[in-house]
């Protein structure tokens, strides 16, 4: 499974190809400024006769998309003065009005992306399970502008590159959805759902998907449930002790394994093992009834279901992996 960021930016990156002749402009113009320092000097000269604060541009480099962003969302903030600057100087070379609405335009779109990189690129707090919550902003923007000649020197092969990794969602963020008490199972498959219906996927069919994660679910649950039987069930005697974290520290990549296998043709039975009843406990209280929308929206998500080892031990120690991812 490819890292979400990485993703990203290979979209942004093919997307770049179809608007080069612009980008190319505002990053001749940031690299000529940042050159040498007298030209630093008469920018900066520049900026003080108009009255405005000295910026220097940040400039973009070929490792990550959004310090593309990050310039031209500057020089965007300058527009009126850094145009007016390179027209006086530079007359045979000018910025022009089509040169920005581009850009404009593009750093627009760009935004949604801007704010996915940023929400997956977090170290410490979990992300996996607002992965959907991400991507769907993007996916209303493909929908929206698919077939626009303004947007079309771009957006085809941004969305080619998106659909190649991404028709399918990962497992291992369904299941980060499911646990999440304010999504759980419904919550889960009805963001895949939207998902699927903005980015025009017509093969996918909501009865099947539910039987498919149904039955991934129950395999998941039942392989925790093998591998910690010594974790108390929510029947098991009153007082007994028990540890959600028996899986703390397990190797992520055999986790990952464990789900890129998982489909329904080979979910195994759960009956001769478990009757799934902590399983269906999670799925069908509703803990957040007790939550005012303030605290709900605020939710350590990690730390509730610390919460719940005694209580759902087997789900706690897969919520420990999943919501880790």
């Amino acid at each position: 499974m490819r890292c979400a960021c990485h993703v990203l930016n290979l979209c942004v990156k093919d997307g770049l190809e179809g608007l080069k002749q612009y980008h190319e402009q505002f990053k001749h113009v940031v690299l000529h400024l940042n050159s040498c320092k007298w030209r630093r000097q008469e920018w900066r000269n520049y900026c003080k006769s108009e009255g405005v604060k000295y910026r220097k541009f940040p400039l973009e480099n070929n490792t990550r998309w959004n310090s593309m962003y990050i310039m031209l969302s500057a020089c965007i903030e300058y527009k009126e003065h850094l145009t007016g600057f390179w027209n006086s100087v530079y007359p045979d070379n000018p910025l022009l009005d089509t040169h920005w609405n581009n850009m404009e335009m593009y750093v627009d779109f760009l935004c949604a992306f801007m704010d996915a990189t940023k929400s997956f690129s977090h170290v410490y707090k979990t992300t996996s399970p607002y992965f959907l919550a991400n991507i769907i902003p993007i996916a209303q923007l493909f929908d929206k502008y698919r077939g626009v000649e303004s947007h079309s020197g771009f957006l085809p092969k941004m969305e080619k590159k998106f659909l190649k990794y991404w028709t399918d969602i990962p497992y291992i963020y369904v299941f980060a959805i499911i646990l999440d008490p304010r999504w759980k199972f419904d919550g889960a498959i009805s963001l895949v759902t939207i998902y699927k219906q903005l980015m025009n996927i017509t093969n996918f069919n909501v009865d099947s998907y539910k039987d498919e994660i149904r039955y991934a679910s129950f395999t998941v649950f039942n392989h925790y449930e093998c591998l910690n039987g010594s974790l108390n069930r929510p029947s098991s005697r009153a007082g007994a002790s028990s540890s959600g974290g028996a899986f703390a520290g397990a190797a992520l990549n055999k986790l990952k394994g464990l789900v890129s296998q998982l489909r329904p043709d080979v979910a195994q039975s759960t009956s001769a093992t478990s009757d799934l009843a902590e399983y269906h406990m999670y799925i069908n209280y509703d803990y957040m009834r007790s939550f005012s929308e303030d605290e709900a929206n605020v939710l350590d998500l990690l730390g509730w279901w610390r919460g719940q080892r005694r209580q759902l031990p087997v789900m706690s120690a897969m919520a420990q992996d999943f919501l880790s991812a």
